[in-house]
């Protein structure tokens, strides 16, 4: 399982894109039961890579993008009054969920951090991502908040 994280460029917009669907329907299918597709949905991956704001990174295999990382700078998040930065997606292909790629990402992200002077990291993860939380949690992050949700 040998992979290269890099940060995405344009071209990998596309890849991204369907990775990012893969990811949005494996989370509504495990929180409604539900399986939908996102066929309707923008791509815009584009416009998100050449925000200066957002970070996101690829991991690559023999020329396929098997998982990505997306995370936001933010002046003010939560309850912190200093620059942050914020992961809002992260998937990887189901074959390379084994390979410590997770860890990889998230050190990436905050290495990115780290040389801007930013002292803070988060990211929601749901509760039916088990695999996820348990990586989140060896790498030092704590729980701050619990959301709630219920269907009325």
């Amino acid at each position: 399982m040998n992979y290269v994280i890099r940060e995405a460029c344009i071209e990998d917009t596309d890849e991204i894109f369907r990775l990012w669907k893969c990811l949005a329907e494996d989370h509504t299918f495990k929180l409604t039961g539900e399986k939908v597709t996102f066929d309707d949905v923008e791509n815009n991956y584009a416009n998100l890579i050449n925000d200066k704001d957002t970070i996101i990174y690829v991991a690559e295999s023999e020329n396929k993008i098997v998982g990505f990382i997306e995370a936001y700078r933010k002046e003010r998040l939560h309850d912190f009054d200093e620059p942050s930065i914020y992961v809002l997606h992260c998937y990887i292909e189901p074959s390379f969920r084994n390979s410590r790629m997770v860890h990889r990402f998230l050190a990436t992200v905050m290495q990115v951090g780290k040389k801007e002077g930013i002292q803070h990291i988060s990211a929601h993860v749901f509760a039916s991502n088990e695999k996820f939380y348990k990586n989140i949690k060896v790498l030092g992050f704590n729980e701050y908040k619990t959301l709630f949700l219920r269907e009325i």
